[in-house]
C-alpha cells in the first residue's frame, strides 16, 4: 500500500470573489515556464477555456495585469507574467512555505491521532446519522418528448389559397 502524502493547500481571499490559490498559482507558474496559456493549462489538466478564465480573473483582481497575452494564429501568440505577476506568484509561494512550516507540528500531531485510531473500523454514513437513502434510489426515467408541430406557413396569402 502506498503511503499517503500529507498536504496543505493554501487559498488567500483578498476580498469577496478575489483571491489566489493553488490552481491560479500553478497556472501562473506554467505560463511563466511555457509562455503559453494552453500549454500551462495542459500541464495541470485544465482546459484552455478554464485557464483563460482564471487568467482573466487574475488580471481583474489586481489594479495592473499579472499576465500579458497576445493573440495566437500563424505568428503563434503567447503569454508571460508581468513584473507584478512574478511578484504575486513569488509572494504566494513564500506564503505556502511559511504556512507548511508553521503548522508542521500540529499536522504531525493530527497524523499521530489518526494512526492511534487506525485499527478502528471506518464508519458508514448511516452510522453517523446521515440520510443516504437518496443514493439507493434508481434514477427517474426521462419524460417522452412531445411530438413536433408542423411549422406555420410564412406567407398568409399562400395559406388562404391552399384551404
Amino acid at each position: 500500500m502506498a503511503k499517503r502524502q500529507r498536504s496543505v493547500r493554501l487559498r488567500i481571499l483578498l476580498n469577496p470573489g478575489t483571491g489566489i490559490g493553488p490552481g491560479k498559482a500553478d497556472l501562473m507558474e506554467g505560463i511563466d515556464e511555457t509562455g503559453s496559456i494552453a500549454a500551462a493549462g495542459r500541464r495541470i489538466g485544465m482546459s484552455y477555456k478554464r485557464a483563460w478564465l482564471l487568467m482573466n480573473a487574475l488580471n481583474c483582481d489586481f489594479p495592473q495585469p499579472l499576465i500579458e497575452a497576445s493573440k495566437g494564429g500563424k505568428s503563434g501568440g503567447g503569454a508571460c507574467l508581468t513584473p507584478l505577476g512574478k511578484e504575486v506568484l513569488a509572494t504566494f509561494r513564500n506564503m505556502e512555505a511559511l504556512t507548511e512550516t508553521a503548522i508542521a507540528p500540529e499536522l504531525a500531531r493530527l497524523e499521530n491521532l489518526q494512526k492511534l485510531h487506525a485499527k478502528r473500523t471506518p464508519c458508514k454514513p448511516k452510522d453517523q446519522g446521515v440520510n443516504d437513502d437518496h443514493l439507493n434510489k434508481a434514477p427517474k426515467p426521462k419524460a417522452e418528448a412531445k411530438p413536433k408541430r408542423k411549422p406555420k406557413p410564412k406567407n398568409k396569402a399562400a395559406s388562404k389559397t391552399s384551404t
